[in-house]
């Protein structure tokens, strides 16, 4: 699942963030009240805000998952990102003509690109159900 967040598509991200759960346990340690808590995580997420991929990024993404598993273990996940703060620009699925006409201009075809788009999960769902049926008691 191709996660979005910014984290896993940038390497500033990820630096910036690799020490992001030691923040947060410093943070609590100080806070304790969960309003201030709230608080002060909002004012450091400020202070720290996080870099911003772009679709060519979310493409590189995709491409490097292509090449390391293949066409058919890659699909997109956008909603798997940790909160709010954490999204790309895309918030919802209206970002998939985007990422369609980059992986367009890059070569792919079709076929592959309904794969990532939800046919491989579609795959994946429904061998699981066939599963669950030869699984189930009676």
């Amino acid at each position: 699942m191709v996660n979005f967040y910014p984290g896993f598509l940038l390497p500033e991200g990820a630096a910036r963030y690799k020490d992001v759960f030691q923040v947060l346990r410093d943070m609590r340690a100080r806070h304790p009240d969960d309003r201030d808590f709230q608080t002060a995580m909002r004012q450091w997420y400020k202070e720290h805000p996080i870099p911003r991929g772009n679709i060519h990024h979310v493409v590189d993404h995709i491409e490097h998952i292509v090449k390391t598993a293949g066409v058919d273990h890659v699909a997109l996940a956008p909603t798997t990102m940790a909160s709010r703060r954490h999204r790309c620009s895309w918030k919802t699925c209206s970002c998939y003509p985007l990422i369609t006409q980059e992986l367009l201009n890059r070569g792919y075809k079709k076929e592959d690109i309904l794969k990532i788009l939800g046919g491989n999960v579609l795959r994946v769902l429904r061998k699981a159900e066939e599963v669950a049926k030869e699984m189930k008691p009676g």
